[in-house]
C-alpha cells in the first residue's frame, strides 16, 4: 500500500545520503595530514634573522605554544570541499579537547619530533582511540582484522580503514594472493625483492624463462617464429622476425609502392617521387597526389561560389517581381483614367 511505498522511498533517500556523505576516515585522515602540513609551514614562524640565540631560547616555547596551535586549526579545513568541510569542522570540533590534550601534553613534552612522527601520534589519537574511525595502519574493517602481508608489491584492501576485504591488490605486473608472481608475460628479475620485468616483444602470450631476450621465449608473438634449431627442456623457444616482405608474392600489391620490414610487421610505403592521397588510395606521382587533394578543396570553392550565383538569381527574381509590380501599377493607372474618361460621357446624355 502507500505507506509500504513511502517507507521504501525513504529508506532509499537514506541510502543516497549515506553513499553520498565524506568517509569520516578518510576526513579524520586528511585533518590530521592537514595538521602535520601546519606544523611544517609554522615551524619558524616570526623567527628570520637577527639574535640567533634569543631566536632559539624562544623557538622553544612557541613550538608548542597556545598561539601556534591556533595558528594551526584555523587552517586545518580550508582546503576542503563544501561537504568535505562541513565533515571536518564537525570533526574538528567533536576532537577539541583531545587535541588540545595531546598538544598540551605529548606534544609538549617532546616538541622537536618530525611533522610526519607527529601527525601519526595525532592520527592513532584522534582517528583510531578516540573517534574508532579508523584502523591502524595494518589493519581493516569493522573489527579492524590483521592485513595479509601483500609485500612490496601490493596493499591490502582497505588497510588502516573500517571497510575493505583484506585482500591483497597486486600491483602491475605481479599476481598471487599475496602478489608474490610474476604475471603472464613477464620474468623474475630478482626474488629478493621480488622484480619482475617484462618479456621481449618477440614473446607470445605464454610470456617467457628467466631472462629479458628473445631467446627466452615460451612461444613466439605474431610476426615473429621460432629459430631452426630452437627449443630446449625447459621450453625456452628463440623467435625471430617474420620478413614478410621476403614472401612470393609481397604483401604490398599496389602500384608504385614497396614492402618495407619492420620487427614483428610490415608496411606498405610508396617508392620515392610518389605519395598517398590523403584520402587513401594507390600511390600516385607526387604532384598528382598533392594536386588530388587540392582539388577536394577548389570542389569546396567551386560549391560556395555556386552558392553564390544562386543568391544573385535570387536577386534578380525579387528585381523582375518588383518590375511586374510597377508594372501592375501602371496598370492600375491606366484603369483609373478610363473611368474617368467614361464620366463625361454619362453627363452628356443627362443634358
Amino acid at each position: 500500500g502507500p505507506s509500504a511505498l513511502r517507507q521504501l522511498l525513504l529508506l532509499a533517500l537514506l541510502s543516497i545520503a549515506v553513499s553520498a556523505a565524506p568517509d569520516k576516515c578518510s576526513v579524520c585522515n586528511r585533518l590530521t595530514e592537514a595538521f602535520e602540513q601546519g606544523l611544517q609551514r609554522t615551524a619558524k614562524d616570526n623567527f628570520g634573522g637577527g639574535n640567533t640565540h634569543w631566536e632559539e631560547s624562544r623557538l622553544g616555547s612557541w613550538a608548542s605554544s597556545e598561539t601556534r596551535l591556533v595558528d594551526i586549526q584555523e587552517r586545518l579545513c580550508s582546503d576542503e570541499g563544501k561537504e568535505e568541510a562541513v565533515a571536518c569542522h564537525a570533526l574538528l570540533e567533536q576532537f577539541e579537547e583531545p587535541l588540545e590534550g595531546w598538544w598540551f601534553g605529548d606534544f609538549r613534552r617532546d616538541p622537536g619530533k618530525s611533522a610526519a612522527k607527529a601527525a601519526a601520534a595525532l592520527r592513532e589519537l584522534l582517528c583510531v582511540r578516540t573517534g574508532g574511525l579508523c584502523c591502524q595502519h595494518g589493519a581493516f574493517g569493522p573489527q579492524c582484522a590483521a592485513c595479509p602481508v601483500c609485500g612490496l608489491r601490493g596493499h591490502c584492501d582497505g588497510n588502516g580503514t573500517r571497510a575493505g576485504s583484506g585482500r591483497c591488490t597486486c600491483d602491475s605486473g605481479y599476481r598471487g594472493e599475496l602478489c608474490d608472481q610474476c604475471e603472464t608475460g613477464r620474468y623474475l628479475a630478482t626474488a629478493e625483492p621480488l622484480l619482475c620485468l617484462a618479456c621481449h616483444p618477440a614473446c607470445g602470450s605464454a610470456g617467457c624463462v628467466d631472462g629479458p631476450s628473445e631467446s627466452n621465449c615460451r612461444d613466439c608473438a605474431t610476426g615473429y617464429q621460432p629459430a631452426e634449431a630452437s627449443g630446449a627442456a625447459d621450453g625456452r623457444v628463440s623467435c625471430i622476425d617474420v620478413d614478410e616482405c621476403a614472401a612470393t608474392p609481397g604483401p604490398c600489391a599496389g602500384p608504385n609502392e614497396t614492402c618495407v620490414n619492420s620487427p614483428g610487421s610490415f608496411a606498405c610505403d610508396c617508392l620515392p617521387g610518389f605519395q598517398r592521397p590523403a584520402a587513401g588510395g594507390d600511390c600516385q606521382p607526387a604532384e598528382t597526389a598533392a594536386g588530388t587533394d587540392g582539388d577536394s578543396a577548389e570542389t569546396g570553392g567551386d560549391s560556395a561560389e555556386t552558392g553564390d550565383d544562386s543568391a544573385e538569381s535570387s536577386g534578380e527574381s525579387a528585381e523582375t517581381g518588383g518590375e511586374s509590380a510597377e508594372t501592375g501599377g501602371e496598370s492600375a493607372e491606366t484603369g483609373g483614367e478610363s473611368a474617368e474618361t467614361a464620366t463625361p460621357a454619362m453627363d452628356k446624355e443627362e443634358l
